[in-house]
């Protein structure tokens, strides 16, 4: 049951599937938004070296961020140029994973599905076009176990050629991602176990992937515990989310297996059981044998090596991305169990028979779940290239003016990528800070827009994939940023301020007072006052009438006032001074004021500002430290009939 198909028909199916989905990454490196992962790959180290980033995401820094330097700096900056040495590594990929199956399987159907079920992985196509050093560990890990079968197969096991390709394959894989260590350990243990006459050349092949594997070493000797490239530390959860992820790519579109997607891990122990229940059988093993005992050891020793790492050094590689190399072993090495299993001498056929039927459901579920538009994972990039070209055509022309966006988090990478490749200098390099502000532009989830509308924004994009939302403020809104510009006030300084507020009155005690507080209010302090900084400022609404008054509540701290002594406010309202009044007292305060009507404005807005000529300066961060504020309101005379 091992050996080459004698029929060529499996090789033109096989070859013309292959080339379709080599054509569907260049397709998707070409014209998929890039992701923030990818994004901060060529911010923070292939356009330039940022070594704060490094010690956070020291994997960034491997053979894939350097192919992808040297591909940029041949093609220029794009996405494309950036993901060539994935698209790439899906091509060898693909190439090794046709020689291998070829190899392995002699009956032309059973190759067939083999490849299938290799190439059509949807989880798995991802990492060949999207900019991580994933594809690339796992094209030369299979091109790596492909020169190991072959050194297998060979009657002359002396040869030091072919184990020597294997041990470059093996290096470049650990070169490209760290987690490819584990099935490359795996590996050489299981040959050290199942083959003595070749232990003379086994240190040829250790020695070619040690030495192919120092590339990560700059990168990894300095990283700190916990900073290495992982998020989920449960090792069955890990393999639960690999699973989940390879066989519920898009839920949505399976809805019926939504029931069982949860379970898919069960397929853990299942091979396991499998692999027990053959290990007497293995042991009277064939020649050929070695090959279907190559896999059947490697796996779980794959998985002890897995599950004792962290508790040793506390790194957590098993979120499902990381668990990403192991999958050459895992998928391959079930179809070389079932064919093992279906020799016609042995008993377990029936389980054979029953695996192979799996194989081509699973190739359908795969096909089914075709993705061109987003990857697992990033969806919430998948519009950002497009919000970044309409924010392009909103260029100022005055190219002195300055503008912002506001971005959720995990959103500001990507931007900061097209803002570079477009050249908008004129546009502020993006924060993760809060978009809860006064912004020029916002992108952000479209669940969090609520958050933002208080601002008063306009829709300019909405993307279903995506499900992000690009907005920009509304006239209205602009017409009262550019009155408060007027007034002396550029941005608010208190990010949960906003300019649209109509409040008439304002205490603190309510929830919704922040967003008044537009200058010199400590931030987050709610309760029946907060203290207030030099010079703090209010934003409410008075109607252009006769006869309104404006009232304001504070305090004056026994414990400031002592060091002040007596202090003056004043008071104005849009640039008008309302008066000022000496407090010779400290603790609860009023102040009382007639507005001019001359100071009122027909939009309603109404600008307050104070000013103590005493402040207390605190002597651990020398914050000048005024009254504690309490209520304002702005009381207007009825309007007249």
């Amino acid at each position: 049951m091992i050996g080459r198909p004698h029929n060529p028909w499996f090789r033109r199916i096989a070859a013309a599937m292959l080339l379709l989905l080599l054509a569907t990454n260049v397709y998707r490196a070409a014209t998929q938004s890039i992701t923030v992962d990818e994004a901060l790959t060529y911010n923070h180290f292939i356009a330039k070296v940022d070594p704060e980033m490094a010690a956070i995401a020291p994997f960034n820094n491997n053979l894939g961020t350097w192919l992808s330097k040297l591909s940029v700096v041949a093609l220029g900056p794009s996405e494309f140029a950036v993901r060539l040495p994935s698209v790439l590594a899906g091509a060898l990929y693909f190439y090794f994973l046709f020689l291998l199956c070829e190899l392995l399987f002699r009956l032309p159907a059973v190759c067939l599905l083999a490849i299938a079920v290799n190439a059509l992985n949807p989880f798995l196509l991802d990492y060949f076009s999207a900019a991580r050093g994933y594809g690339l560990a796992i094209a030369f890990l299979t091109a790596g176990i492909f020169f190991t079968v072959q050194w297998l197969y060979e009657r002359t096991p002396q040869t030091w050629r072919t184990p020597a390709l294997a041990g470059l394959a093996y290096g470049l894989s650990i070169a490209s991602h760290i987690t490819a260590l584990f099935p490359v350990a795996a590996i050489l243990i299981t040959l050290i176990l199942i083959d003595r006459k070749r232990l003379q050349l086994l240190p040829m092949l250790a020695l070619c992937a040690a030495v192919a594997s120092l590339t990560v070493w700059p990168a990894m000797h300095s990283a700190p515990t916990g900073a290495v490239d992982g998020v989920v530390l449960k090792y069955i959860d890990g393999w639960k989310s690999l699973i989940s992820s390879c066989l519920f790519y898009k839920p949505a579109v399976l809805s019926f297996w939504k029931p069982i997607h949860r379970l898919g891990w069960i397929v853990i122990p299942i091979l396991l059981a499998g692999l027990l229940t053959a290990v007497p059988q293995l042991l009277r093993r064939k020649p050929h044998e070695s090959v279907v005992l190559l896999f059947a050891l490697s796996l779980p020793l794959m998985w002890l090596l897995l599950w004792i790492e962290p508790r040793l050094y506390h790194h957590g590689f098993f979120a499902e991305r990381r668990l990403l190399a192991t999958l050459p072993l895992l998928s391959l090495g079930a179809p070389v169990w079932f064919n093992w299993l279906a020799d016609k001498n042995n008993p377990s056929r029936l389980v054979a028979f029953a695996g192979f039927l799996m194989m081509p459901v699973l190739a359908t579920v795969f096909l089914l779940q075709a993705n061109v538009s987003s990857y697992l994972g990033w969806e919430q990039d998948a519009a950002s290239r497009q919000a970044m070209e309409i924010l392009r055509t909103k260029r100022p022309a005055d190219v002195r003016i300055v503008d912002q966006v506001g971005a959720d988090p995990y959103l500001y990478e990507s931007l900061n990528f097209y803002r570079s490749l477009y050249l908008m200098d004129w546009l502020r390099p993006v924060t993760q800070a809060s978009p809860e502000c006064t912004y020029d532009f916002y992108y952000v989830r479209a669940e969090n827009l609520e958050k933002i509308k208080r601002f008063g924004v306009t829709e300019l994009m909405r993307d279903p994939v995506a499900g992000t939302v690009l907005a920009e403020p509304s006239p209205e809104a602009v017409a009262r940023q550019t009155a408060l510009h007027g007034l002396g006030i550029e941005r608010p300084d208190q990010c949960t301020a906003d300019v649209m507020a109509t409040f008439s009155k304002v205490a603190n005690e309510d929830a919704a007072a922040e967003r008044a507080m537009l200058r010199g209010f400590m931030p987050s302090q709610p309760g029946r006052w907060r203290w207030t900084f030099e010079h703090p400022a209010l934003l409410m609404h008075a109607p252009k009438r006769p006869g309104t008054t404006f009232t304001l509540d504070f305090v004056l701290h026994s414990a400031t006032f002592k060091e002040t002594g007596p202090g003056r406010l004043t008071v104005s309202l849009n640039g008008v001074e309302l008066g000022q009044k000496l407090y010779t007292a400290p603790e609860g305060q009023t102040f009382t004021a007639s507005v001019p009507e001359s100071a009122l404005r027909a939009d309603g807005i109404a600008l307050i500002e104070t000013q103590l000529d005493k402040y207390y300066t605190s002597p651990d961060d020398k914050q000048k430290m005024g009254y504690l504020f309490v209520r304002a309101a702005i009381n207007a005379a009825p309007a007249k009939d």
